[in-house]
């Protein structure tokens, strides 16, 4: 269902439920009107009463007149006590309605952000490739530097600490955005400010861009 019919749906459910709750206010009305007419009647036929029991025509005539009314009032009392819990069964199955097709909508607008995210959930599966593309040339040419002959100062242990800077892991760590912390919670919080990784390595190395150098 598309989501204009589903709108739709919300609208003219919302709709029958306040014509339920129209005929309600009117049933109740009526209930009121009955009631004071059932009242007026029966206080007209008292008032006539005596005269009427002393065969005074009018009186005779207003008791028999009021008589009617209040029998009409009364039936139609109990006409709309049978009407009234219909009309309230009616209004409470019609205001399940609405609430279902809310649900439906809301539901239908879900999972359009869901869709949405698995597009945006492909596009960071194709930045990892990438990304793990790159990294791994990068760890393959910070071994090809380290391989090259006394380029890196040694001691009795072997290559010094220069060693952690060609491999660049820090210096990855410290390109990465803030919010990668959220990944790896538990690891040990570096110092190193954040630096984009070209450019650490160009300092690493003392080389600059040519563009700039030969603007200087």
């Amino acid at each position: 269902m598309s989501k204009a019919a589903l709108e739709k749906q919300v609208e003219d459910t919302s709709a029958c439920v306040t014509e339920w709750k129209r005929a309600l206010a009117n049933i109740e009305q009526q209930f009121q009107a009955a009631n004071l007419a059932r009242a007026t009647a029966k206080k007209r036929r008292e008032a006539n009463a005596l005269k009427a029991s002393m065969a005074d025509p009018g009186a005779v005539a207003a008791v028999k007149q009021e008589r009617g009314e209040q029998q009409a009032a009364e039936q139609t009392i109990e006409d709309l006590k049978v009407a009234l819990p219909e009309a309230q069964a009616q209004l409470a199955t019609a205001e399940k309605t609405p609430a279902s097709a809310r649900h439906e909508l809301a539901m239908f607008h879900a999972q359009l952000l869901m869709r949405k995210r698995i597009e945006v959930a492909a596009r960071i599966d194709a930045a990892i490739a990438e990304f793990s593309a790159a990294f791994k040339e990068f760890e393959k040419l910070g071994r090809e530097i380290e391989a090259v002959p006394d380029l890196l100062a040694r001691n009795l242990h072997g290559v010094m600490s220069q060693v952690e800077e060609v491999a660049g892991l820090r210096r990855v760590a410290a390109a990465l955005p803030g919010y990668f912390t959220k990944f790896f919670p538990g690891a040990l919080h570096d110092e190193r400010p954040k630096t984009p990784l070209a450019a650490s390595e160009t300092t690493l190395w003392g080389l600059h861009d040519e563009k700039n150098s030969k603007a200087a």
